[in-house]
């Protein structure tokens, strides 16, 4: 049963549970994306009880339930779409990409090192952030970044998800500079 709640450019944005078979999920869990401005909301919600109306109590619902929030990849392989998702318990928000009017799919590694200032009882080396990034290159040459992936199993996980639905080429940085890095290692 799939029923859609809002439309916008021929791509489903918010759709509750679908129950297709052909519909895989690569489910991140727990991203705390929005765990910030949760904690705020609810806050706020609490505050706004007690100084002005009780009708402000409804914020403290929504908060916990944007605290709680999942991401994942799903991919609809009959209707060859994909689309990062956002999980709020009994529905999904995202965008679907019409993956017939893609023609690459690459996997990329990124590093990004920082210096960051801490306390002088711990540690002062340096902070590295590594995603692997899934882009989607459509056949006008234009590049959209699908996920930031923190685990590389599932960016695998995704990209073997991906194999077949299509035509289109498959890049795997990140298998190639992890089989390098086995090749030159010492011994």
């Amino acid at each position: 049963m799939c029923k859609t709640l809002l439309t916008k450019r021929s791509f489903t944005f918010i759709e509750f549970y679908p129950t297709l078979s052909s519909t895989s999920n690569i489910n991140e869990g727990l991203t705390y994306e929005y765990l910030i401005h949760g904690i705020m909301l609810t806050v706020a919600g609490i505050f706004c009880t007690f100084i002005f109306h009780p009708i402000c109590a409804l914020a403290i619902p929504i908060g916990i339930l944007m605290s709680l929030s999942k991401t994942g990849i799903e991919i609809d392989a009959t209707g060859k779409r994909i689309r990062k998702y956002v999980s709020w318990i009994i529905f999904k928000t995202g965008i679907w990409h019409d993956l017939s009017k893609i023609v690459t799919v690459e996997l990329r590694f990124n590093t990004q090192h920082s210096k960051v200032t801490r306390p002088l009882y711990m540690d002062k080396g340096d902070t590295t952030a590594q995603t692997y990034d899934l882009f989607l290159i459509s056949d006008v040459g234009e590049e959209f970044l699908l996920n930031g992936f923190t685990k590389p199993g599932l960016a695998f996980k995704t990209l073997d998800a991906l194999d077949g639905i299509a035509e289109y080429e498959i890049i795997n940085h990140v298998d190639v500079m992890l089989k390098n890095q086995i090749l030159s290692r010492r011994r």
